[in-house]
């Protein structure tokens, strides 16, 4: 009875060499179309964000175009109103006119700068979002090629411990069969 076992043992033995060799094919395999599939979220994931960036991009030149253009459309009404409603009577009206006028420009040019300076504090904010958002896409790509990598070590030592185990049995019950029936008498 012990050469059945022996057969039979042989055999379970080049099933699991098998069946590891086919776990470590197919570990090879599913890690390969796994990094596939990761290049391609992370490479959509950065169209994306490119994306929102120059839709944003897009709303704050708009937004400062518009703000600019009303913004100088108002000075010029106010420096207009200066001018019609001073006239020119003597020369201290003359002179207010040209206080009044310093005034609104001084205080134009001040606004301009309060305009300019949010839209670059808009933009400065626009650019670091950008940047944080290209910095975690590329920390999930790399967390997730990790985690595949991993995935295939691991079931890489599972097809190689199914494979010695496997020619360990054949080993084994070779020997035995050999020594029962073979060699032992």
């Amino acid at each position: 009875m012990l050469g059945m076992g022996s057969i039979f043992g042989i055999g379970l033995g080049a099933t699991q060499i098998v069946s590891g060799i086919g776990t470590a094919r197919a570990s090879k395999k599913i890690a390969s179309e796994q990094r596939k599939i990761a290049d391609l979220q992370f490479n959509y994931n950065k169209k994306e964000v490119n994306r929102a960036y120059k839709t944003n991009l897009e709303g704050i030149a708009e937004s400062f175009a518009k703000e600019t253009s009303s913004f100088l459309k108002q000075a010029d009404t106010v420096l207009s109103d200066i001018n019609i409603n001073m006239g020119k009577n003597n020369v201290e009206s003359e002179s207010i006119e040209t206080d009044l006028t310093n005034q609104a420009k001084l205080e134009i040019q001040e606004s301009l700068i309060d305009l300019l300076d949010n839209k670059k504090f808009a933009l400065d904010e626009l650019k670091n979002e950008k940047l944080a958002q290209t910095y975690s896409i590329g920390q999930d790509y790399a967390f997730t090629l990790g985690s595949i990598n991993n995935n295939y070590i691991n079931s890489k030592n599972q097809a190689i411990g199914q494979i010695i185990g496997g020619t360990l049995n054949v080993g084994k019950n070779s020997f035995d069969f050999y020594d029962k029936y073979l060699g032992g008498k």
